[in-house]
């Protein structure tokens, strides 16, 4: 009897360590598929938080480029509103004698005439505002070898749009065609740069000169 007794006791001990094991497989395996599921939920949140960093960086750039085109384009708009719009001065009937002695200057290429009538243009109010001043200063700047004067006066005569036809009215054959100008402005602008670094090759007269 005490043998059939030791040995459903000792059944009963191996079930009770059997089951034993298997909870703690069960929750092992319990404690894995937690962490699993936590690791994906981790994830994914890194994810979706990834993504609407994403979109708010887009969204930023281009917000920003909106906002600078649109500053551009007022920007733009008044500047053309001051460039472009004519208003007679040089052409004006109480001014007409000073535009006649510009023209003297430029046919006469003397450096004294010449800055001369610059100066009467440049007194005139909204000068910078009529093609015809333009032109004249920047033609007679040429004459005196202010590369400077003549390149900031020729840009804004381009921006009045005024043709070659118009100004041939005023100067007539004494008009050098806008093209023309612009070569002539950047020669001066060559040579003065040749002069600042003093790699100007005298010409016959200049070493004549020195003699």
């Amino acid at each position: 009897m005490k043998l059939r007794r030791s040995k459903k006791e000792s059944d009963n001990k191996t079930d009770s360590v059997d089951s034993d094991v298997k909870q703690k497989d069960s929750a092992a395996q319990d404690s894995s598929k937690i962490s699993t599921n936590m690791s994906k939920n981790k994830k994914r949140k890194m994810i979706i938080i990834d993504i609407v960093i994403f979109i708010i960086l887009c969204l930023a750039i281009v917000g920003y480029l909106i906002y600078k085109g649109e500053n551009k384009e007022n920007t733009d708009s008044t500047n053309d509103d001051i460039t472009y719009s004519r208003v007679e001065v040089c052409t004006a009937k109480e001014n007409v004698n000073i535009l006649n002695k510009s023209v003297e200057a430029i046919n006469n290429n003397n450096p004294a005439t010449a800055s001369e009538s610059i100066k009467n243009i440049e007194t005139l109010a909204s000068y910078e505002q009529d093609p015809y001043c333009l032109y004249s200063v920047s033609r007679l700047s040429v004459n005196i070898s202010d590369a400077e004067r003549a390149r900031k006066e020729y840009d804004l005569l381009i921006k009045t749009d005024i043709t070659n036809e118009e100004l041939y009215q005023v100067f007539g054959d004494s008009l050098t065609p806008k093209e023309d100008l612009l070569s002539f402005i950047e020669l001066v602008e060559e040579n003065n740069k040749l002069l600042e670094g003093n790699l100007l090759i005298p010409t016959d007269e200049t070493v004549n000169g020195d003699e």
